[in-house]
Formats: C-alpha cells, sequence, structure tokens
C-alpha cells in the first residue's frame, strides 16, 4: 500500500510540474499563447452553438411520451393544414390512432389584471393535444375535451417560460385569468419546463382550445380561414405500424376530403381537393416546421463553415506548433543529454498542448451556449417568434468532448511524435537533407490547405454578401421608406359589412387630419380565397383564363405606395356599388391576359366561388410591385375599388401611412385615435421596411455568419501562412549563409527561397479555386436567388493570401541577406 502510495504522489507531482512547466512557456510567449487560446476558443465555440441549433432545429425528437409513435396526417401535397371539417371526420372514421389532435398558432394581445396587453405567441389546441402527446403539466391539468366546447368557460395553459416570467412561478397563478385579445380566460396549468408544442421552431407563451380560437376569429373576419386551420396529427395503437396506418388514412380520405369542401369553393378548387389524399408521416422530430423550411440550409451551411473554421483552425495551431518545436529542437537535445526519456517528454509536450486547449475552452463555453440563443434572439421578433430548446444533451455533450480530443491529438500529437526522435542537434549530417527544397513537407501541404479552405469560404461569404446587396437595394417598384401598415380588427361582435366600412371611414377620416400623416390609403383582402380566375376572350374568340391576386383598394392607396398608374386612370370616388365594375391591372397582368402595356377598352370576368362571374372594365394598368422576397416573379395583381367589394370582403382592413416625424409617435397617435373612434378597436402595426426585411432575413443572416466565418478563416490562415512559411525559411538561414558565402546573387537567393513558398501558394490557389467553384454551386442550389459565382472574390482572396505568404517568405530572406555570412553560419 505504501508503495502504489509513493507511485501517485510520484505521478501526481510530476503532472504538476509538467502544468508549471507548460504555463511558464505559455507566460514566455504570449503572442503566441493569446493567438492559440483565440483562435482554438472561438472555433470550438461557434462551431459547438451552430451544432446546438442544427441538433434542436433538425435532429431532436420531440420531449413527449414515445415520439416515435407519433404521426401527422398531411394532404399528398405535403401540406398539413385542414379546415375543422375534415379533422371532425377523419377523427370520427379512423381506427388506427389512439388519439387524433390538432393544433394551430397565433399571435394574441395577452393582457393580465395588473399589465398592458402584449403581443405573445400562442397556439389553438384540441381537446385532445396534451393526451395525444402524453404531456403533463407540472401545475394544474391540461386542456380536454370538455374545455373545447362552443359554450365552455374559457381557458388556458401558460408556458414555463411565460410563466416564469409574469409570475415568478407562482402557484397562484392557477385560478387567475388573464385576457386574450380583451378576452378573459382561466389559468388551468402550466406546461412542462421542456415542452415548447410540436412546431419545432416555433414556442408558445399560451395555449387556448380551439372552440375559443373560432370565436377569436369568427365567420367573416379577415384571414379567418388561416387561423381557423388545423395541422392534425395523432398518436398510433398499440400493435400498428407507420404503414398500416398510412394505408387506413389514404382508405378513407377521399371521402372526407370530398365532404369537407365548402358549398362556395370554386370548380378549380373542387377539381385539386379531387386528387388528393391524406398522408400519415412520422412526427418524432416535430410537425412541418415553417423555421425548417426557413432556415435549414442555412444552418446546415454554417455547421459546414464553422465546422471548416474549426479545422482550419487546428491545423493551424499544428502547424505553428510544429514550427515552434523545431525552434526548440536544443532544449531538446539539451534534456536528452541530461537523460530525459522519450516519454517523458513526450508526456511534457502533451501537457503544453493540454493546458492550452483547456485554456481556450474558458472562451469556449460561453460562445458555445450563449451563441445559439443570440442567433435566435436576431432572428425573433413579436409578429415572427422562434424558439428552440437549446439546452446541452448528450450528443452535444460528445460532441463538445470530441472536438476537445480532436483538437489536442491534432495541435499536440505531430510535434510531440516530432520531438521524440532524436533531435536535430544530435544529428548535423542529417540537417540539410531534412530540409532540401525537393522535399513536399507537411508545412508545404498545411499552407495548401489552408489557402484552399480560406478561398472557398471568403468566396461563399462575398457572393452572399452580394446577394443580400441585391436583394436590398432591388426596385419593389413602391416606396416602402417611412410607411406603416396597421391591420385594424373590432372584437367581440359578429363582422357587419355596413358598419365595419363606418368605422373604417371615420378611422381613415381622423387619421388623415393627424400632421404627421402625409398620405393614407386603405385595402382589403378578399376572405377566404389567395387567388381568383380571371378571363377574358382573345380576338380569335377563345377564352384565355390566369390566377391573380385580387386586392380591394381606396383611390388613396396607390398614391399612398407611390405606386405609379402607367395608363388609364387612378380609382375615383364615383367608383361605388352604384356604377360598373372596374378594375386597374398590374403590368404582369394586363400582359398576360391582354399582351399590352396599355389601359384601352378592355374587360374580363372575375369568379368568386359558384357565383356568376362579374365583368369588370380594365381603367387603367400600374407598375408592378413586388409583395414578396425581391427576387420572386412578378405577380398578377388586379386592383379593385374597395367600395365594389361588397359581400366579398368583410371587415376593416389594412391601413397604409406614410409619415413623417419620429415613428413611435406616429403608433401611440394612431392608437390613441383608434380608441377614441371605437374602443374595441384593436391595431397592428409594422413599418413596411420592417417587413420587406423579414423576407430576406434568412439571406441576411446567412451572408452575415458566412461573412464572420469567412474572414475569421481568412485572418486564421494568413496568421497560419505567414507562421509556417517564415519559420520554414528561418529554419534555412545556415543553407543562406553558405549560398552567399559562396558569392551567391541575392537574386538568385530571393529566387531559391521563395519558391518553396511559390509551389505551396501555387498549390493552394488551385485547389481553392476549384473547390470554392464546386461549393458555390452547391450553395446556389440550396439558397433559392444566390448570385452567381464569379472570379473576383476568389482572385481577391487569392490576392491576398498571396500577398501573406510572399512577405513571409521575404521578411527572414531579407533578414539573412544583410547579415554577415561568417557571423550566420558561426551562430549554427
Amino acid at each position: 500500500m505504501y508503495r502504489v502510495s509513493r507511485a501517485l504522489w510520484s505521478v501526481s507531482e510530476a503532472i504538476a510540474g509538467d502544468v508549471r512547466l507548460a504555463w511558464r512557456r505559455m507566460l514566455r510567449s504570449p503572442a503566441f499563447t493569446l493567438c492559440a487560446v483565440i483562435c482554438l476558443g472561438l472555433s470550438i465555440g461557434s462551431t459547438f452553438a451552430m451544432f446546438q441549433v442544427v441538433d434542436a432545429l433538425l435532429l431532436r425528437k420531440l420531449p413527449v411520451h414515445e415520439p416515435d409513435r407519433l404521426v401527422e396526417i398531411a394532404r399528398s401535397d405535403e401540406v398539413n393544414l385542414h379546415s375543422p371539417e375534415v379533422w371532425r371526420l377523419f377523427s370520427e372514421r379512423q381506427i388506427v390512432l389512439s388519439k387524433v389532435a390538432g393544433f394551430g398558432e397565433d399571435i394574441y394581445s395577452v393582457a393580465t389584471p395588473n399589465t398592458q396587453p402584449q403581443k405573445l405567441a400562442g397556439i389553438y389546441v384540441t381537446g385532445s393535444y396534451f393526451q395525444a402527446l402524453g404531456v403533463t403539466p407540472v401545475r394544474g391539468r391540461a386542456l380536454n375535451e370538455l374545455d373545447d366546447r362552443p359554450n365552455a368557460s374559457p381557458a388556458c395553459i401558460l408556458s414555463f417560460a411565460f410563466w416564469r416570467r409574469r409570475f415568478q412561478k407562482s402557484d397562484s397563478a392557477l385560478g387567475q385569468q388573464v385576457f386574450v385579445n380583451g378576452r378573459a380566460c382561466e389559468i388551468v396549468g402550466i406546461a412542462p419546463q421542456d415542452f415548447f408544442g410540436t412546431d419545432v421552431g416555433y414556442g408558445f407563451d399560451i395555449a387556448i382550445p380551439f372552440a375559443m380560437q373560432r370565436s377569436l376569429r369568427p365567420e367573416g373576419t379577415t384571414w379567418r380561414t388561416l387561423f381557423t386551420s388545423l395541422a392534425m396529427f395523432g398518436r398510433l395503437r398499440p400493435g400498428v405500424s407507420l404503414e398500416q396506418a398510412n394505408a387506413q388514412t389514404e382508405a378513407i380520405s377521399r371521402p372526407i376530403l370530398h365532404s369537407a369542401i365548402p358549398h362556395d369553393a370554386s370548380e378549380s378548387y373542387r377539381r385539386k381537393i379531387s386528387t388528393m389524399s391524406l398522408i400519415a408521416r412520422p412526427m418524432a422530430k416535430g410537425a412541418a416546421s415553417d423555421s425548417r423550411y426557413r432556415y435549414g440550409n442555412a444552418v446546415k451551411l454554417m455547421l459546414c463553415l464553422t465546422g471548416a473554421l474549426f479545422f482550419v483552425g487546428c491545423l493551424n495551431l499544428a502547424n505553428l506548433t510544429l514550427a515552434r518545436s523545431a525552434s526548440r529542437e536544443r532544449e531538446f537535445a539539451t534534456r536528452y543529454a541530461l537523460g530525459v526519456t522519450r516519454s517523458r517528454l513526450f508526456a511534457q509536450l502533451m501537457t503544453e498542448t493540454l493546458v492550452i486547449v483547456a485554456t481556450s475552452m474558458l472562451l469556449a463555453i460561453p460562445l458555445a451556449f450563449g451563441g445559439g440563443r443570440t442567433l435566435m434572439a436576431a432572428v425573433s421578433s413579436h409578429t415572427d417568434p422562434h424558439y428552440l430548446d437549446l439546452r446541452v444533451d448528450g450528443a452535444s455533450f460528445c460532441l463538445l468532448c470530441g472536438m476537445t480530443l480532436f483538437s489536442v491529438l491534432l495541435i499536440g500529437i505531430f510535434p510531440a511524435l516530432r520531438a521524440i526522435r532524436e533531435p536535430f542537434a544530435l544529428q548535423p549530417h542529417r540537417a540539410d537533407a531534412s530540409h532540401s527544397f525537393g522535399r513536399i513537407g507537411p508545412d508545404v501541404l498545411s499552407v495548401a490547405i489552408q489557402f484552399a479552405f480560406s478561398m472557398a469560404m471568403v468566396a461563399i461569404a462575398l457572393v452572399l454578401v452580394k446577394t443580400v446587396r441585391d436583394l436590398s437595394s432591388a426596385d419593389l417598384g413602391f416606396d416602402q421608406r417611412s410607411v406603416l401598415r396597421v391591420d385594424v380588427q373590432r372584437l367581440g361582435e359578429e363582422p357587419d359589412g355596413t358598419r365595419d366600412e363606418l368605422v373604417a371611414q371615420r378611422l381613415q377620416q381622423h387619421l388623415a387630419a393627424d400632421h404627421s400623416i402625409v398620405s393614407i390609403g386603405r385595402t382589403k383582402p378578399l376572405l377566404d380565397a389567395s387567388t381568383v380566375r380571371i378571363s377574358t376572350m382573345t380576338a380569335s374568340g377563345r377564352e384565355k383564363q390566369i390566377l391573380a391576386y385580387v386586392v380591394y383598394i381606396d383611390p388613396s392607396y396607390l398614391p399612398a405606395l407611390r405606386i405609379p398608374v402607367r395608363s388609364g386612370r387612378n380609382f375615383a370616388a364615383s367608383d361605388d356599388q352604384g356604377t360598373n365594375p372596374v378594375a386597374i391591372l398590374s403590368r404582369t397582368a394586363a400582359l398576360a391576359l391582354f399582351n399590352e402595356n396599355v389601359a384601352g377598352p378592355y374587360t374580363f370576368r372575375q369568379a368568386l366561388g359558384k357565383s356568376n362571374p362579374e365583368s369588370v372594365t380594365v381603367v387603367g394598368v400600374a407598375a408592378d410591385a413586388q409583395y414578396g422576397k425581391p427576387n420572386d416573379p412578378a405577380l398578377n395583381v388586379i386592383y379593385r375599388p374597395v367600395a365594389q367589394c361588397g359581400t366579398a370582403c368583410a371587415g376593416i382592413g389594412q391601413f397604409y401611412i406614410r409619415y413623417q416625424g419620429p415613428l413611435a409617435v406616429l403608433q401611440r397617435e394612431t392608437d390613441r385615435i383608434a380608441d377614441e373612434v371605437d374602443s374595441r378597436l384593436v391595431l397592428d402595426s409594422t413599418p413596411l421596411e420592417q417587413e420587406s426585411r423579414s423576407l430576406i432575413q434568412q439571406e441576411r443572416l446567412t451572408a452575415t455568419l458566412a461573412t464572420m466565418a469567412g474572414s475569421f478563416v481568412l485572418i486564421l490562415a494568413a496568421i497560419g501562412i505567414f507562421g509556417g512559411v517564415s519559420i520554414g525559411v528561418e529554419r534555412r538561414i545556415k543553407e543562406i549563409g553558405i549560398r552567399l558565402a559562396l558569392g551567391a546573387q541575392k537574386r538568385h537567393v530571393y529566387h531559391t527561397m521563395l519558391r518553396h513558398t511559390s509551389a505551396a501558394v501555387l498549390a493552394g490557389a488551385i485547389l481553392g479555386g476549384v473547390f470554392g467553384f464546386e461549393v458555390i454551386g452547391v450553395v446556389r442550389q440550396s439558397f433559392y436567388g444566390v448570385s452567381a459565382a464569379t472570379l473576383t472574390p476568389l482572385l481577391t482572396t487569392a490576392a491576398l493570401l498571396i500577398f501573406v505568404a510572399l512577405v513571409a517568405g521575404a521578411i527572414p530572406v531579407e533578414r539573412a541577406l544583410v547579415s554577415d555570412p561568417v557571423s550566420t553560419l558561426r551562430s549554427e
């Protein structure tokens, strides 16, 4: 026992001595230590942060009971959004699922008795939602079928985060009332801390029954169809496989879809539904997610870029450490002469690497755990919330340990193995052979690899930045600056077309009187329809049809957005229900219908549902306005007077306000005016510039992160290339002294010394150019609208790195040329 204790004490004492020695060496080389810690810390931290996002968004299963038994019910066109009637019929007729549930998402104005209303992310769920998932609240009870009845007392469940934020995790929150869009409901439960819902990337603050949602979106309100639709899913019965569930779902789907078709649906919609069926697909990792669609490719690309950053950082430090160990050959020779064994020297060098990596983790850990949260905060807003569970699980912890171990091995193993060979100082007869020019060593390979990675990553960043710049400066066809879009709803009563129109006109008159409002226009979208079939007769007597977006506007709408009417006239106050139906076409719609870009004596027929099509006269052609992404194709848009809307649209609609002065002041003033006109009006305002930026948020985010990663890789590569090349040339000072002593000219020495550098640079440039073009091609396939690859970013990056490599090789050569050859040889 005594011998074992002594042995353990000796080992621990040796380790402590190695750690102390490693710290002393790090303090003696502060520049190397700082570079190593920052490079490795940022590399590990950023890569781990991006993996957390990828894991939470794409890989991790839902935190529910047996997630592998969950299936979502989607249409054959991959859309999982169904009417309440489809959900009801499917629930009644299916036999393979133990529970069938549905949910949807909405943004609510939520207030507690002592707080002001706040926009919060919410979900509306059927009574079987929590039972189907197997989720038990941490406080209170779950919503059930009794809560999901038209006459039930309104109830809701809060998320754990909202409960902690608003009620400080007090049990007294149960039984209290919160006001959702002005309607009181009782808090009956608190969701578990790790439960965010079933849509990955969307975290809810409050969950309400579906019956309550239908009362908040009554018949005839704008967007009722969208916000009373349900995403369906269920839990497989014991012994039922996914294939069996899919077969039974398809078998009963067609009668269900046919029975649920609205009575006023158009013939084209009926034909479309008649070709579809329902399918069951796995939902262990969540339902079809908008966040996955929008950001899936972006986070995959960033994971690849940060992984390349980590590899380049490790390779860079390995190259510098290898060169640094070469400069310690005299030290190693002395320690060999004093009797130090190879294993002891190997342990010392690996300890130095471990200390560097451990110090780097002090920087990597905060970045690893804070980077993902910072990224989610950057892409979220109150109107477009995003949430990911970024807590560390087993996979993330294994990755962090693996990255640390890999960096230790890659950075420390090669210098340590080289050091335990018989030292350079004891082999003078083989020195020149080992550093002869014709040999392609690891320094050449390292320079070439770093060159290639840097060119590819910087080229990707520059291409994405150019794409975002092009999208941001694209002509949308209207002036979005200083324009506020205000959505107006009236709560608490069934829609009334006449009353709503009077309220809208009064509100518009009061707003127009405000001195900060330059102009104001109003629009109403069609209810329960996104596109309308438009038809006209050609000169040859054949019918021509297109699908167009029909928007009902007032005469001030086009001037407020500064959309020019290229030909014909704008609407007038006289274009009302008592006059002939008129329309203004966008340029794209005019070309599609009449092959003309000017207004003329043209008419077309507009069909709404199964009603008889009405004949509409074209009175003008307006410029195209891009209402989607700037790089999307122009839409067929048909403007109709809001006074001729009739029963096709209801509600108050949206106001587009061009303003001057501070935005915050305007928003407060519009809220005040709306409250004076009608206290039940609820306003939701968003600047158009903010909406435009959100449309290209994915491209902007990807470009920003790619630029950061590319810049850091470029800096790492420049440091690595400079250090590797300069130290490599430095080790050939003896050869330079011999050449000068033998009468070699300085230009010949320059040529000879830089030829070695040029070989690595040329190999890296060729490899980087090919690799860069290939990677940009992959990026263009993954991201719609990315600019084509050009030689400019590749040539710019190559020129910069070539300059760094040549300077790195020229500095030690110049220092050797100005020194005395005899003194140089004597120092060796």
